[in-house]
């Protein structure tokens, strides 16, 4: 009764005031003694508890709070006990009414001897911040999934060993894997490269990047090979994932695919290769082709005068041969040239694979399997130019199996649903030519179709190049695919034409035809000139010539404006210090629309001559040419022109 005298009714009401300031606030207040029992819990704590306080009083957290969350209570007291000074704690808890987070600040109570003997407790409730803030994290979490799924390049993350946690769907396309069957898996278990040489270089990326520096990290190109054996080809770069602190806690692997832009990179290199090999093969193949038309002509006009017999006449045979391999040469050389623009016509593919395989092959070891539908879709394009891309793809095959082998040869229907590398959508006719040689090593299979790249010791190099420089001249697309051990395969798309295969005119009989008439011959090589002025009189035309273009144009106005025009006009196309053939051409048709012209050139035709053509009043003559080919144009030219 005494101290209750000392303090007088005024201490009473302080004591009252503030037990029922206490039980007012949202804080949750409590006391503990040394021993972890609860000396006062305010109004909130019991509602939160859902005990009375009567019953809360005198127990420890072990009487009524899990055992967990009993031991990091009494672990929290210990450390403000024993640190002597107060401490901040962030807690989340179950109790009664549901699971509450709380910011809690502990702090010791000393006796008068200093000595800690109790500890007092503030709680602020923070359960509706942090699950709004949980649930924005979540969000943001869900949001980088989002993100990371959506990424078209690979990525890979992992922990801080360098073990995979999570790959994304371009990464389990590009490893042939899931993300649970890649889980804690090293990374070089998951990701695998091609080749030897690069075995190990993604594990080396994440260990750099999970090193203390931890500096982004990148690599060369590498081919990575999936689980299924596809293989693509990667550029990879790693960098380090650090936490809020700065710690690093993995690495996350980033696998860019560059497999088409690669393929597309040696489409060009290989195309720039053969413009650079154009510019010299073309200059040497027109001059060259204008000196076999002079070597032809004289060759075939020598036969006229020794007779059809003899030892002389089986020497120019002879020579006659050599032409034609010198004719051959010049083709392929004309292939890479600018100049080497394919003579287009709709044919059939088809009788043309059969014709080629029978002549390639006959004799040899190598037999073929043609395999060409009825209703394979015609193509537009250069029927020579293809004999030579056949014929090379055939021979290589031959080669490769010196010891006898099949080669099988199919076409067939390719519609294109979607642009592939330069190729767009439509209609397209594929061409497999498979082997079952040796194949073609892994480490030369990307450079067959180089320029004067050979694997063998008698190899010229132009063989494949000048197949690829025929596909691309006619807006497809060839490919080689080989294994070592088991034969290889050359694929050709091209495109296919909208218009049915003419018939066939049927083949005249072999030798100079006769003929009458006047012809103007233009040709700034006088060998050119003097040859073709011979055939054609000895067939009977009377003929004029002129060197350069202007000076045709002058001739054939003349002799028209004199009611005496030429039946028949030769143009050379390429008259590199005067006026060339298809601008004099444009010009006499102005003159005389009804001008009957042959354009004649080492080289093919070009887009002005191909304009002029379609008015049906000009025709092309490729160079060299012979005696019999020379006189029939000019005949079908007269033809035309009446």
């Amino acid at each position: 009764m005494k101290p209750a005298k000392r303090g007088g009714k005024g201490a009473g009401a302080r004591a009252d005031f503030l037990e029922g300031l206490l039980d007012s606030t949202r804080l949750v207040v409590y006391l503990k003694d040394a021993e972890g029992r609860y000396l006062y819990v305010n109004r909130r704590y019991e509602l939160l508890a859902c005990v009375p306080r009567e019953a809360l009083l005198g127990k420890r957290d072990h009487d009524f709070f899990p055992p967990e969350v009993a031991d990091l209570f009494r672990l929290q007291d210990r450390e403000v006990a024993a640190r002597r000074t107060s401490a901040e704690f962030e807690e989340t808890f179950p109790l009664p009414g549901g699971v509450h987070s709380f910011i809690t600040e502990k702090f010791p109570l000393f006796d008068e001897k200093g000595e800690v003997h109790a500890t007092r407790g503030f709680c602020t409730e923070i359960t509706s911040q942090k699950n709004r803030a949980d649930e924005s994290l979540a969000e943001e979490r869900e949001r980088l999934a989002v993100t990371v799924r959506s990424i078209t390049s690979g990525i890979v993350a992992t922990d801080a060993n360098g073990c995979v946690i999570l790959l994304n769907p371009a990464a389990e396309a590009l490893t042939g894997k899931s993300q649970a069957g890649a889980e804690g898996c090293p990374v070089d278990e998951i990701l695998q490269a091609a080749d030897a040489a690069s075995e190990g270089a993604f594990g080396r990326l994440v260990r750099e990047a999970l090193a203390p520096a931890g500096a982004p990290v990148a690599d060369r190109d590498v081919v990575i090979v999936s689980a299924r054996g596809a293989k693509r080809t990667v550029v990879p770069s790693a960098a380090a994932v650090r936490d809020r602190r700065g710690n690093i806690t993995g690495a996350v692997l980033c696998l860019r695919d560059v497999t088409e832009q690669r393929q597309t990179d040696e489409e060009l290199f290989k195309i720039r290769s053969l413009e650079s090999l154009g510019f010299l093969a073309g200059g040497i193949a027109h001059d060259f082709n204008n000196l076999l038309t002079g070597i032809i002509g004289n060759l075939e006009l020598l036969g006229e005068e020794i007779g059809a017999s003899g030892p002389a006449r089986e020497m120019l045979k002879d020579a006659e041969r050599i032409c034609g391999k010198a004719t051959t040469l010049s083709r392929q050389l004309l292939t890479f040239a600018d100049g080497g623009t394919p003579v287009r016509k709709t044919f059939a593919l088809g009788p043309l694979l059969k014709d080629t395989a029978h002549l390639i092959l006959h004799g040899s070891t190598v037999k073929s399997l043609v395999t060409a539908p009825g209703n394979l879709w015609p193509i537009d394009g250069d029927e020579a130019q293809f004999t030579q891309l056949l014929g090379n793809l055939l021979i290589n095959a031959r080669e490769a199996m010196p010891g006898g082998g099949t080669v099988w040869i199919r076409a067939e229907n390719h519609p294109l649903a979607e642009p592939m590398l330069h190729l767009p959508a439509g209609r397209y006719v594929r061409l497999t030519i498979r082997d079952d040689g040796p194949g073609i090593a892994a480490a030369i299979l990307s450079r067959v179709f180089n320029p004067y790249f050979s694997s063998k010791a008698r190899g010229s190099g132009l063989g494949l190049a000048i197949v690829y420089s025929v596909v691309r001249r006619h807006g497809g697309h060839v490919w080689a695919e080989s294994t070592e051990g088991k034969g290889a395969v050359f694929t050709v798309l091209l495109p296919a034409s909208g218009k049915p295969v003419p018939k066939r005119p049927a083949a005249g009989r072999a030798g100079l035809k006769k003929g009458k008439g006047r012809v103007l011959v233009m040709d700034d090589e006088a060998v050119v000139a003097d040859i073709a002025r011979k055939i054609l009189r000895r067939a009977g035309y009377a003929v004029s010539v002129e060197r350069e273009g202007a000076a045709a144009v002058a001739a054939y106005r003349k002799a028209f404006e004199a009611g005496r025009r030429f039946d028949a006009v030769i143009l050379d196309m390429t008259v590199p210090d005067g006026m060339g053939g298809s601008e004099a051409a444009a010009e006499i048709l102005a003159l005389d629309p009804k001008a009957s012209m042959i354009l004649s050139s080492g080289y093919s035709k070009d887009e002005l001559s191909d304009f002029v053509a379609a008015a049906g009043r000009l025709s092309f003559l490729e160079k060299p040419y012979t005696v019999q080919q020379l006189t029939r144009m000019v005949s079908a030219a007269i033809r035309r022109r009446s």
